[in-house]
């Protein structure tokens, strides 16, 4: 059992040398100071290399959003100009609604049906209904953002500013005759 001496007496030795130090507390802390002040530098100088190649590169983001707050103002437009397209994006929303929590009640009922196969020696039915599952409630996340859209355009088509008189919502609903 010699080695296991002279192993103990080369960690002994090993803590005198300079390698040793990086056992101490102090050299490590002076260390994370030193790295940290030299990656503070680095960045610094980095930072307006790297920054016009991408923001030239992401220039694109800035279009696209530009373009979809356009697109969504001129549907609000539209909506606000027009009772019949108001009515009928209405409609719309209280559809998506509706398949909405269809879809949430249809991933409830198939969770149920995969929990009630864990004891089986199968285990396929479970996974197959987890991945259904998932399918499921992202087809419901999917029908809630339309339907959260849709509210938006509506909502703001109600709260901007007037349209003329005679395409306003409130006047053309007020003038519509009683059926009765």
């Amino acid at each position: 059992m010699v080695p296991d001496r002279k192993i103990g007496v080369q960690c002994g030795a090993f803590a005198n040398t300079r390698l040793g130090m990086f056992r101490s507390i102090l050299w490590w802390s002076i260390s994370v100071v030193v790295v940290g002040i030299a990656t503070n530098l680095i960045s610094a100088y980095l930072k307006p290399i790297v920054d016009v190649p991408l923001g030239k590169m992401f220039g694109w983001w800035r279009r696209r959003s530009e373009a979809q707050r356009a697109r969504f103002e001129e549907e609000v437009n539209r909506v606000r100009n027009d009772v019949r397209r108001f009515i009928l994006m209405t409609v719309d929303e209280l559809r998506y609604w509706c398949y909405q929590a269809i879809a949430v009640l249809a991933s409830a009922l198939m969770m149920l049906y995969s929990l009630s196969s864990i004891g089986d020696s199968d285990s396929t039915v479970f996974f197959v209904g987890i991945a259904i599952t998932v399918v499921i409630v992202g087809v419901s996340v999917s029908l809630q953002g339309t339907a959260l859209r849709l509210r938006s355009i509506l909502h703001k088509a109600v709260e901007g500013p007037p349209a003329p008189e005679s395409k306003r919502i409130d006047s053309a609903v007020a003038t519509s005759q009683d059926p009765r």
